[in-house]
């Protein structure tokens, strides 16, 4: 809560400071007030002050203002110490405040001293929540005006935002009432689901809450007018002009700028001042102006007009206009006695201004073409006032924050579609054109600005802000819902890739504003030589192809002589000195005695880690392996397909059994059945290799599902095959299993196989069966007919593959080891099926007992969870080639071969060398390219010579002296 609340403090500092001030300001303005009343009761006589000295200290600067603290010429004023004990009082009862009430003063006067962005959250926050033509103008306006105005907003920023608010709330108003066509509730109803409505498009819409945010915004915008007005800062953008350009020899002296705010001095009384000195009044109005039009052709000194100044006997009187704001004072040294000049700064009448280069400036500015515009870009790229920055580090995050949203949400942003994630379109091998689209645009405009930013033109950026501002504007409330067909209030993850897109906008406008340094000097992440940024760096040259793009877009944008393959060897060498800095001064920080056997705790954290990783990837393909058979999930069959057909004619028998006839072995079942093996290892090791629940028996009932519809040619020749003496027939018997799968999971959906018996015309008891099928299909013969070994009662179903009999549970008799069936041709008129039944055998073939169904048990494989599918799919083989070789080879990298690098790794001190590096860095952007060639020269030297590079790297020795 303490850091928090320092934080806080932290942001609201300059405000709380310069409020300070000015209450110190007030509270003095008061007494001398009350003085010269008395003064003036006193003695009867004039407006008369007493002199006053001027403290070097006493400017205070807070964004543009300049504020004076005057005191009289006597040390011991009682007003200065009373005000510092008042605030001091203040500031130790602050302090004894409880933690809570102190975070909550400090987060309030957070709010207060950024009042704006607060305001500038509103307007954005209104934008997502409406996304309507009647919002859209204030978020442009604060792009494109305010966060470009220096060194604020001006008041007619506000006014606009204020009086088109109230509009924009009386309109929505007018607009709510139900007897317009548009808000009946029939109306809505047929038009809820299109974004592109036009009353929604427009905002006239009627909904609940319709101004509740436009209220607010009114409201943050008054409490950001009355801080304003609070430090005197409402009516006048108080930019002082041009100050350093009158005389170059007053740098060195103290500038004073006397407020005539009214809370300070009456409205009445004139601010004058009694001076010792000889004063003159400066008047520079037009030297205001045309530094607001930014001409780089300063007024020079001999241009000031010097304004009548009288004088009193003591020295003279200065009188200023009532209506003047602010007048500036500056200490000109000189051979004669010191002078004190007085500037007025920007005088509301034109008197003392009456001339002929004004006439002429009018009718210039007349002439121009949108001279405020013109005003406005002049003051925007003037680099006198500004605070050079540089924020491309958070910009590019920013980028990077919508690119990664883009990815992740493909259909927010792509065609109408349902909800998929990134797997699903690599799954389905399908990318939306206008997502790659989006994708593209986004990354060719992250190199552009790359470009910008290394140029260091601000024209460039502000035209780049433009153009991204209203595109982005018209592709996020305009053709992405046309496109996608959804309403952009409704697109979550629109609205999230357009807040931050709306937090770079308001950086790209502050880096215009501000103006970009003069050298970028590097990688942002090497500031420092920490293990966090060591960290940092090491993850950033392994994302792939970032390095290179840099190190490309760096040298094609940057002015330099190098080629291409020298720049990559300065960069090459400045990142392998970083890396070796920051292990040095982790060894500084964390040193080891010479002489001194390593530490227990770090052999055993260092070498004992690598120890263990190597383990665990020796063995990582058996533990996965293991730990996924644990896993497992059950995966039975939900439908099975059996078939008998002879030779290529139509099937006889089809039968597709659904979930009722598919059901998990009982408790029962499952003992009698080890009960029946127990005394067959092979078949018990067999079945205590699957659970209960991976039982399925399978009953298919004895009618077959479908009429044996086959013409009479087919008959008739189905029956000569069956009677010839040499045709062989095949008696096909076809299972097929069906699941039902997710997405995700590795199993196949459908497993079978086929068995086929032999009816040799050779042999008798196939002989008598061919002859007896015979007799059916001429229905000649209505019995039934018996087939040995058709179907095996016990198989095992793999998760992929064919489904195999289970040979280790086949009965080993003299009657075979499939199921035997009974055939029969059944009719009812002109329609006709097949029948089936299984024989049971008890030990003697005469005691035969019919079912009219046939069993079969399913011994079923468990399938992978979906965390280890991906893996165990690549099988034991599979995931030692691809995991164990590849990471072996690059384990081998980091344990050989380092002999050959000691030379470049093992430096005692690099801070030469990256200083070698950064004076490089520093003479490419003051642009001494033949400095910048000498010194990449002597880097390149330092490496292809062993012993200077000793010499370089090396400590060097310290005298005693020293």
């Amino acid at each position: 809560m303490t850091e928090v609340t320092k934080k806080l403090n932290k942001i609201s500092e300059e405000y709380r400071f310069v409020g300070s001030e000015l209450r110190k300001m007030t509270s003095e303005g008061k007494k001398r007030r009350f003085k010269k009343k008395l003064k003036r009761g006193s003695s009867g006589s004039g407006q008369r002050l007493e002199s006053f000295a001027v403290k070097d200290n006493d400017v205070i600067t807070e964004e543009g203002i300049e504020l004076q603290q005057f005191s009289p010429s006597s040390d011991s004023d009682p007003s200065d110490t009373e005000a510092e004990t008042e605030t001091a009082s203040s500031e130790e009862f602050e302090e004894g405040m409880p933690r809570p009430i102190r975070l909550i003063y400090a987060l309030l006067y957070a709010v207060i001293s950024q009042s704006q962005i607060f305001t500038y959250f509103l307007i954005i926050l209104n934008q997502l929540l409406s996304a309507s033509i009647l919002s859209l103008p204030l978020p442009v306006l604060v792009f494109l005006w305010a966060m470009l105005s220096k060194p604020r907003p001006t008041k007619l920023f506000w006014l606009t935002i204020i009086t088109y608010t109230e509009i924009v709330v009386i309109l929505k108003y007018l607009f709510q009432f139900t007897f317009y066509p548009w808000n009946s509730e029939a109306e809505q109803i047929a038009h809820d689901n299109d974004p592109l409505w036009w009353p929604r498009l427009l905002g006239i819409d009627q909904r609940d809450n319709y101004a509740v945010l436009d209220l607010c915004i009114l409201l943050a915008v008054f409490f950001h007018r009355s801080v304003l007005k609070r430090h005197g800062l409402w009516t006048r953008q108080n930019i002082l002009p041009e100050l350093d350009k009158f005389n170059e020899a007053q740098s060195s002296e103290p500038l004073i700028v006397i407020s005539s705010d009214r809370s300070v001095d009456d409205s009445d009384s004139k601010p004058v001042r009694k001076v010792s000195h000889v004063l003159s009044v400066v008047a520079i109005k037009q030297s205001f102006r045309r530094s607001f039009r930014g001409s780089k052709r300063r007024k020079k000194e001999e241009d000031v007009v010097d304004a009548a100044a009288e004088t009193d006997d003591e020295g003279g009187n200065i009188s200023q206009n009532e209506e003047t704001d602010h007048t500036i004072i500056n200490l000109i040294p000189s051979d004669e006695p010191a002078t004190m000049a007085v500037r007025e700064f920007e005088p509301e009448t034109d008197d003392e201004l009456s001339s002929d280069d004004e006439d002429q400036y009018i009718k210039k500015e007349k002439r121009q073409w949108c001279p405020g515009t013109r005003k406005f870009y002049n003051h925007m790229m003037d680099p006198t006032y500004s605070a050079v920055a540089d924020v491309y580090v958070p910009m590019f995050l920013c980028d990077i924050t919508t690119f990664i949203i883009g990815i992740t949400s493909s259909w927010a942003f792509g065609e109408d579609s349902a909800e998929t994630t990134v797997t699903d379109l690599i799954i389905s091998n399908n990318i939306p054109a206008t997502f790659l689209i989006l994708l593209l645009v986004q990354f060719f405009l992250m190199i552009i600005d790359r470009g910008i930013y290394l140029r260091k033109s601000l024209k460039a950026k502000f035209i780049f802000l433009i153009l991204m501002v209203i595109l982005v504007h018209a592709w996020m409330f305009f053709l992405l819902p046309k496109i996608n067909n959804r309403k952009f209030v409704d697109n979550t993850p629109a609205q999230l890739w357009y807040f931050f897109k709306c937090i770079y906008f308001g950086l790209s406008a502050f880096q215009v504003r501000s103006g970009y340094p003069t050298r970028i000097l590097g990688n942002c992440i090497c500031k420092s030589y920490s293990i966090v940024n060591l960290g940092m760096f090491y993850v950033w040259k392994l994302c792939p192809f970032v390095l290179e793009l840099r190190i490309l877009m760096d040298w094609i944008w940057t002015k330099t002589t190098l080629t291409l393959d020298h720049w990559v060897v300065v960069e090459d060498i400045f990142n392998a000195a970083y890396i070796i800095k920051c292990w040095r001064d982790f060894e500084n920080e964390y040193p080891h005695l010479r002489g001194q056997e390593k530490e227990k705790i770090v052999k055993y954290l260092q070498g004992g880690g690598m120890l263990l990783g190597i383990i665990f990837i020796i063995w990582f393909p058996l533990i996965l392996i293991s730990l996924s058979n644990t896993a497992t999930i059950k995966n039975p069959p939900s439908e099975a397909h059996f078939t008998l057909q002879l030779g290529r004619y139509e099937p006889l028998f089809v039968m597709r059994t659904q979930e009722e006839d598919l059901e998990p072995i009982s408790d029962a079942d499952w003992h009698k059945l080890n009960m029946k093996f127990e005394e067959d290892l092979e078949a018990r090791t067999f079945i205590s290799s699957f659970r209960r629940e991976d039982v399925v028996v399978i009953t298919i009932p004895g009618n077959s599902s479908s009429t044996w519809d086959i013409s009479p040619p087919t008959k008739t020749s189905l029956y000569n095959d069956l009677i010839s003496p040499s045709n062989k027939v095949v008696l096909k018997a076809k299972y097929l299993f069906g699941r039902d799968l997710d997405d995700e999971s590795v199993a196949a959906s459908e497993v079978g196989n086929e068995h086929y018996v032999q009816l040799d015309p050779e042999d008798p008891a196939d002989r008598y069966n061919r002859e007896t099928i015979a007799k059916q299909i001429d229905n000649s013969y209505l019995g039934t007919v018996d087939l040995l070994n058709v179907f095996p009662p016990y198989i095992l179903v793999p998760a992929i593959g064919v489904a195999e009999p289970v040979k280790s549970l086949l009965p080993r008799n003299n009657y075979g080891s499939y199921s035997n069936i009974t055939l029969g041709l059944e009719r009812a008129g002109d329609t006709e099926w097949w029948s089936m039944s299984e024989i049971q055998y008890h030990g003697d073939p005469l005691q035969e007992n019919l079912q009219p169904f046939l069993t079969i048990y399913t011994f079923n494989e468990r399938v992978d969870s979906k965390l280890f599918a991906p893996f165990s799919s690549y099988g034991i083989i599979g995931l030692y080639i691809s995991f164990v070789l590849v990471v072996g080879r690059l384990v081998r990298l980091i344990f050989s071969g380092t002999s050959e690098t000691v030379m470049f790794t093992e430096f005692p001190n690099v801070d030469y060398i990256l200083k070698l590096c950064q004076d490089l860095y520093t003479v490419r952007e003051g642009g001494e390219m033949e400095l910048e060639e000498d010194l990449t020269a002597k880097l390149l030297f330092l490496y292809r010579s062993p012993e200077t590079l000793i010499q370089f790297t090396k400590y060097k020795k310290r005298l005693k002296n020293e």
